[in-house]
């Protein structure tokens, strides 16, 4: 028939009994002439229970670690699942993701696929050459019809060469240690009405201080960054005015009735 990709969540898996159902049930569609592959999640609430345990350990656990540790509820599914299978009289064998050829990125908790995009490109093109219907050879590539065909124009027009990426642009510099430091001064000592022309900041003042001052331009979120990482926070306050005189203000509370 085809190929067929199974995927099991955790309630589907979480116990023996629940194993042995999913078993049969790739059994039956190995029995129709299907390849079948299966993806399969861990047992129950293991991966929560996991994560509980980490977090016992320490309030933050490392990236690589938390990954590895989640892995394990992944594994134990995998080879119980197998067993199963082969219980059946069918072969099966387990792979994890990197086995199976699955290479990501090392960003953990949020890695990406880590084959490259023009790879990719090129093997939706062959498919296509090759006479695979163009939604069928997107699904296959992770995109959709539409992008297939504005790679199909690409390249066409400029080659292999049209299936690399383009150029992103210039990287916005982040400020040095020392303007890190300047910025924090200035936060600390207040706005001079004269020159900045407002009684307290906002961002889009140290927006425009920053290019005037280190001749970088920043986006006024990243202005709101700079101040977190030096440990200020946005405060909605009213502010006092320039030339505003407490010995009057002192002097009307006190001629003022009470309530």
């Amino acid at each position: 028939m085809g190929l067929i990709v199974q995927k099991f969540g955790g309630s589907s898996v979480a116990d023996a009994e629940g194993m042995k159902r999913v078993a049969n049930r790739i059994v039956a569609a190995k029995r129709d002439g299907n390849q079948v592959v299966v993806v399969v999640s861990a047992m129950g609430d293991t991966t929560d229970e996991l994560i509980d345990l980490a977090e016992q350990i320490t309030p933050i656990p490392q990236g690589r670690e938390l990954d590895m540790l989640l892995t394990a509820g992944e594994r134990i599914s995998m080879a119980l699942l197998a067993m199963a299978i082969n219980n059946l009289g069918h072969e099966a064998l387990s792979f994890t993701g990197s086995q199976a050829g699955v290479i990501t990125t090392s960003a953990h908790g949020r890695a990406r696929n880590a084959i490259d995009q023009a790879a990719r490109r090129m093997l939706a093109l062959a498919l296509v050459l090759e006479g695979v219907d163009r939604t069928r050879a997107a699904e296959t590539c992770g995109m959709d019809r539409q992008t297939l065909r504005d790679w199909v124009h690409r390249y066409n027009a400029e080659g292999l060469a049209g299936l690399s990426d383009r150029c992103k642009g210039v990287r916005v510099p982040h400020l040095s240690p020392a303007q890190m430091a300047e910025l924090g001064a200035w936060v600390e000592a207040g706005p001079d009405p004269a020159r900045d022309g407002v009684v307290r900041w906002r961002r889009q003042d140290l927006q425009r201080r920053i290019a005037t001052a280190f001749g970088i331009k920043v986006h006024e979120r990243t202005v709101g960054k700079y101040l977190a990482s030096l440990g200020y926070r946005r405060l909605s306050v009213r502010p006092q005015h320039p030339k505003s005189d407490p010995g009057a203000q002192a002097a009307f509370k006190k001629t003022s009735p009470k309530r």
